[in-house]
């Protein structure tokens, strides 16, 4: 008699870890900011709230509006738990580069507010996440 396969179900490990990606314009950071405090608290992960300060580009021959660095919610998040990183760079590689660096497996953010057009030039986030880190989860929010 054949045994059945067992469902295999994956039990998080003790060194799971969790990125949050805020940006300046989030609506709903608060949200975001709970959901990834509960879903960290279930899984047993470490979790980091990651925002990234961009430098302006050159845009027509004018620099581009620079956005502020949203101090409550980061405040918010280190009440939640989170530890708190704020770096400088290109959104993506910054990303990146921090999710290798500290082993992270899961993230969340929220959706994207770019035009559409936007995305004929780069890929979405969440898409170059994917591409570059296969193996993650990304939940978006």
């Amino acid at each position: 008699m054949k045994e059945k396969p067992a469902i295999v179900t994956r039990i998080p490990s003790s060194g799971d870890r969790l990125m949050v990606a805020i940006s300046s314009r989030s609506p709903n950071a608060r949200a975001l900011l709970e959901l990834s405090a509960d879903l960290a608290k279930r899984l047993g992960a470490t979790w980091f709230v990651l925002h990234v300060v961009q430098e302006p580009d050159l845009h027509y021959r004018a620099y581009a509006t620079v956005h502020p660095v949203p101090k409550q919610d980061l405040d918010y998040a280190r009440q939640l738990g989170a530890r708190v990183v704020v770096e400088r760079g290109d959104v993506a590689r910054t990303l990146i580069a921090f999710a290798r660096t500290m082993s992270i497996r899961y993230f969340i953010t929220g959706r994207s507010r770019r035009e559409r057009l936007s995305f004929t030039w780069s890929l979405p986030l969440t898409e170059q996440l994917q591409r570059k880190l296969p193996g993650s989860i990304v939940i978006i929010v």
